[in-house]
Formats: structure tokens, sequence, C-alpha cells
């Protein structure tokens, strides 16, 4: 999975959105967005490393990121309506 999307999610997770809305706005399986939010949860290997120390460092806080998050929205919207577009136009060409 691409790092964008990962980080997407995890910021929509943080953020309180539920877990089926994620998948559909985003575009991945609900299967997908689950296995995250539990990586979010779990603790890391035995070093102390955890998922949540690598959330923290690849989500910004939710006070600063309030905008983004309504960016990523709004670009993940756009890529639905483009995903229609393309499949209208595929379809009536058969």
């Amino acid at each position: 999975m691409k790092p964008n999307l990962r980080i997407s999610i995890q910021t929509l997770l943080q953020a309180g959105k539920a877990q089926r809305e994620i998948s559909r706005v985003i575009g991945v399986d609900p299967r997908t967005v689950r296995r995250i939010a539990r990586e979010a949860k779990s603790p890391g290997v035995a070093t102390g490393f955890s998922a949540e120390t690598e959330r923290r460092a690849a989500v910004p806080d939710l006070q600063q990121s309030g905008p983004h998050i309504r960016d990523i929205e709004e670009y993940h919207r756009f890529f639905e309506n483009a995903q229609r577009r393309f499949d209208d136009q595929t379809t009536e060409n058969l």
C-alpha cells in the first residue's frame, strides 16, 4: 500500500471517522482499514518500538491537521468521481 494512503487512513482513524466510511471515501477494502487500525493499537517488537510511535511520527497532531483532513476527503471524492466517469465512458464504448 502506498504510504500516502496509509497516512490518510491513519489520519481519518485518529479523527474518529468510522472504518466503513474511510474505506468508502478512500476506496480501499474495509479489511485493509481494519488491519491498519489494528496495527495502530498493537505493540511493536521487543525493541520497544510500537505502531503508536510510528503513527505519531507519521500523522500530525489533529489540531494542526484539521484543514488537511478536509483536503484528504476532497481529494478522495475527486478521485472517486473521476473513477466513476472513467467507468461510465468505458462501459458506453462497449
